[in-house]
């Protein structure tokens, strides 16, 4: 699943959340790069202390546009925090620590396997595999019961608040 973000001039592009490379374009010029592994966390520390107008690192100036300003930075960085978290993490993951304004609560998921609930949420039927081996659910320290019990009472006073016709 291929994800955009447009940011000044700037277009931030990911084919493949999870697997820790995302690609970066400036629309007026033809600077490009790819950056992959720790060259994407290099990248998010220059473009954040261009941003904060603090010293950056000379490994991370390299993989900076020479004509990148701090305004440019400023703008640019929430959506560069956003397309890291989603390269390193994946797109579940991303979609639960930034989710849509109204929508529905989401399932508990493992931090391990991805798994947690199957298709049908409403059957708190979890994937037996991270019960046994001791998976976790993510975004939370509680047991895989009482991450069910939260994700049920948000779930039922989001219905409250957004009733169906």
């Amino acid at each position: 699943m291929s994800t955009y973000w447009f940011r000044a001039e700037y277009s931030i592009m990911l084919d493949d959340p999870g697997y820790g490379t995302l690609e970066i374009d400036h629309e007026g010029t033809e600077w490009h790069v790819r950056l992959a592994g720790e060259q994407l966390g290099r990248f998010l520390a220059a473009i954040t202390a261009c941003a904060l107008g603090t010293a950056v690192g000379d490994e991370g100036r390299s993989l900076l546009p020479w004509f990148l300003t701090a305004a440019d930075a400023r703008e640019l960085l929430p959506a560069l925090q956003q397309a890291a978290i989603a390269a390193a993490a994946g797109s579940d993951k991303l979609e639960r620590l930034y989710p849509d304004a109204g929508a529905p609560p989401q399932g508990p998921i493992c931090v391990r396997c991805g798994a947690g609930f199957f298709t049908y949420p409403e059957t708190g039927i979890f994937c037996g595999a991270c019960l046994r081996l001791g998976h976790k659910p993510f975004g939370t320290d509680a047991s895989w019961e009482r991450a069910q019990q939260t994700y049920e009472a948000e779930r039922t006073y989001w219905r409250h608040r957004h009733p169906t016709p």
